[in-house]
């Protein structure tokens, strides 16, 4: 995810306040609640991989989770789980980033101040030149982050301090420092708003933008998809999509059908994070023009948009294509989702 994607998705999360309801008084079990809330936050730094290259103050990562209820643990700690977009920056010949869960436990240290560690487990696609060949190398190795969040006052804000380490097998590691801001959200009542489309509603959304191939050489391109997408009580979402990427001019132009599993973490009653995972099947026109098994994940910011009778929200979607042929390719959309049933 480039730097403007990803400021264009927190500049987004960065206006919400979380609303309340005129005349709503909070029962006992909502206040509890409180305590267990969603998560978000997204920091920028610098590092090296183990091969000692810097990461060229290229290093981000966007965040966001859900408190565990139940755990048993003091008032003044927590468990979190957290899905994790992480970009290790620009090292020489390496452009490596990709997707975490992490489970996350946080301690008060004081009034202000809070600290957390969390580990899980990382797909990376890293692109790189190998014997004189550009590849998109996938490898599966661990997340791990030690951070320290300072906190600005009552409503949730703070600045976030982090270290980040990555290990990944067969590949070099690789450690940063990032720092930046996040937020934590009260989760008193928006899970049972209309808002919240949890209600086993079927939504279709049209979204377009722009698609980049991850290799040297080629062109941008235009992308559009046409989505159905259903939505569960439980935070889980299906959805099935047609997806025009675009024609790089060189090597990609690839058109297909994805499904995907969706996690979605409502953050306030008209704004929700949510991540997705699934196949996709796919002909590239430029390359052996036989159907291929893909994979798409994709990372997407929504809000509703008026009176939630109305069933509009608009979105903000950055996705990556892990293909099986070296084509690899990220897709920064933009879209209008409508409910209709």
């Amino acid at each position: 995810m480039n730097k403007a994607w990803t400021l264009a998705l927190l500049a987004a999360i960065q206006t919400v306040s979380l609303p309340g309801r005129a005349g709503y008084e909070e029962s006992v079990a909502e206040r509890n609640l409180r305590l267990s809330g969603a998560y978000v936050s997204n920091t920028y730094g610098n590092g090296r991989n183990s091969n000692g290259d810097d990461m060229q103050n290229r290093a981000l990562e966007v965040r966001f989770g859900q408190e565990l209820r139940g755990t048993g643990l003091p008032s003044d700690s927590s468990v979190r789980i957290d899905f994790v977009h992480y970009n290790e920056g620009h090292p020489q010949n390496n452009h490596r980033d990709g997707f975490a869960g992490q489970i996350v436990f946080r301690k008060d240290i004081s009034d202000r101040m809070k600290a957390e560690v969390g580990v899980g487990p990382y797909f990376s696609m890293n692109t790189t030149t190998v014997d004189g060949v550009e590849l998109d190398d996938q490898r599966l190795g661990a997340l791990a982050t030690a951070a320290v969040l300072y906190y600005l006052g009552n409503n949730g804000w703070h600045v976030r301090a982090q270290y980040n380490r990555v290990q990944m097998p067969g590949a070099p590691s690789s450690d940063a420092v990032l720092v930046g801001v996040g937020k934590d959200f009260s989760a008193s009542h928006f899970r049972d708003s209309a808002d919240y489309a949890g209600d086993g509603s079927v939504w279709l959304d049209v979204m377009g933008g722009n698609t980049i191939t991850n290799h040297g050489g080629t062109e941008s391109a235009k992308n559009a998809a046409v989505e159905l997408k259903k939505y569960y009580s439980n935070g889980m979402a299906l959805s099935v999509s047609g997806i025009h990427e675009g024609d790089d001019g060189v090597r990609t132009d690839r058109n297909g059908v994805a499904t995907q599993v969706w996690f979605v973490q409502p953050i306030s009653e008209k704004w929700s994070m949510s991540a997705g995972v699934g196949p996709y099947f796919a002909i590239n026109k430029r390359g052996s023009n036989n159907l291929q098994t893909n994979a798409l994940i994709s990372v997407r910011a929504e809000r509703t948009v008026g009176d939630s009778k109305k069933g509009v929200k608009v979105f903000v979607d950055f996705s990556r294509v892990v293909s099986s042929d070296n084509n690899d390719r990220d897709m920064m959309r933009v879209g209008v989702q409508k409910r209709f049933k």
